[in-house]
């Protein structure tokens, strides 16, 4: 089913959604329970107790909503969970959370990374962090919730990951002696793999998956051409991260693409970097626009290349793809060309799916022209 999103603010659409597989680590993600779960929440350890209240959640639904309420200890108040992860990976924690008696929260990973965020629920704004650009908040309108999503990575050996939700009396101290009742409202913790936060996953006793996202379309249907061609896509990339997405894809038989989506950014094959698979460090964190162009194939078998021009808000690259010797098996054959496909797909050796990243992006728009576009054209739609 296609899932549209839009500005959690301006209610503005975004487009087409289009994500990755993804698994929420975290059991009981809007109830927080104690107990009946693989992995359960607890309260007790770090001096909080888990209250209840009716009030809106960040759906806009009036429902049971958990608080984080202090007790009068004098230590780190903080609910926490333990699941498990695997060593040396990079993951995103994520939660909603609203100020109520306190106005600041800490994501704090206490497993052995030692990541951690410090959020003002007042302003929305990121008071420190353990690692520069690993925190994103977002606010969802004037409610008061923002989703806060921390990133972090593993270290050698971590087999569990500790995540804390530590409240703050001032934004820099986490252990005082305190108030019995004060706190702050949490919903919709999250812990997946990946270097930025995807749409939310509801747990309950056990962890949940989401599948892919994939649309696709016979190239047969909109007229394409071997004789080279040119795609528009403007998208809105993921919160962050520093592999590459792509907006589209063309895949064809033999397993190739002709827009792969792809974690390297190797300048070696252009295949690492136009088409599908651009560097994350051209685009921005609000709206892209690209477009690639291509000719008709030159050579065959192991010396097949493919003339290219690729356009990212405004800048543009040209080159061949393929060398003209040997690496002729990477270089996509139009002639070869079955599919249209947004989002993740199937494919071939070399690009596998340990070979490439996944979208994480909404995309508002796609057009193709049967013919290749100079330069300046790519430059002028992507202005």
């Amino acid at each position: 089913t296609p899932r549209f999103d839009h500005d959690p603010t301006t209610l503005a659409p975004r487009g087409l959604l289009i994500e990755g597989q993804a698994v929420n680590l975290l059991n009981w993600s809007e109830t927080f329970d104690t107990t009946g779960g693989v992995t359960n929440w607890n309260w007790s350890a770090l001096n909080v107790t888990r209250g209840t209240v009716t009030t809106t959640n960040p759906t806009g639904a009036s429902a049971t909503v958990i608080k984080i309420e202090e007790t009068t200890t004098n230590g780190i108040h903080a609910p926490l969970t333990v699941p498990g992860i695997s060593a040396s990976t990079t993951y995103t924690f994520s939660v909603w959370a609203k100020a109520v008696e306190r106005t600041f929260v800490q994501l704090f990973e206490n497993g052995g990374s030692g990541a951690n965020s410090m959020v003002n629920l007042s302003t929305g704004a990121v008071v420190s962090e353990s690692t520069a650009n690993i925190t994103t908040v977002t606010a969802l309108g004037t409610t008061g919730w923002y989703r806060i999503s921390m990133r972090l990575t593993t270290i050698v050996g971590q087999t569990t990951a500790n995540c804390q939700l530590r409240l703050s009396t001032n934004g820099t101290t986490t252990s005082y002696a305190g108030t019995t009742g004060s706190g702050i409202y949490i919903w919709g913790a999250q812990l997946e793999a990946g270097s930025g936060a995807s749409s939310y996953i509801p747990t309950g006793a056990s962890q949940v998956t989401r599948n892919s996202d994939s649309c696709s379309i016979p190239v047969s249907s909109f007229g394409f051409v071997t004789t080279g061609g040119t795609f528009q896509v403007n998208y809105r990339r993921g919160e962050f991260g520093t592999g590459n997405r792509s907006a589209l894809n063309t895949d064809y038989a033999s397993g190739r693409w002709l827009g792969v989506s792809h974690t390297s950014a190797s300048s070696t094959a252009l295949l690492e970097w136009w088409g599908g698979g651009i560097n994350r460090a051209t685009q921005v964190t609000g709206p892209n626009k690209y477009a690639y162009s291509f000719g008709a194939n030159t050579g065959s078998g192991a010396t097949l290349q493919l003339p290219v021009s690729l356009a990212v808000n405004g800048s543009t690259t040209s080159g061949t793809f393929g060398n003209g010797t040997t690496n002729g098996a990477d270089v996509p054959n139009l002639a070869n060309i079955t599919n249209m496909v947004i989002g993740a797909a199937s494919q071939g050796a070399p690009h596998t799916t340990a070979n490439r990243d996944f979208l994480n992006n909404c995309v508002s728009l796609i057009k193709y022209w049967p013919t290749r576009l100079s330069d300046a054209q790519l430059q002028s739609l992507t202005t």
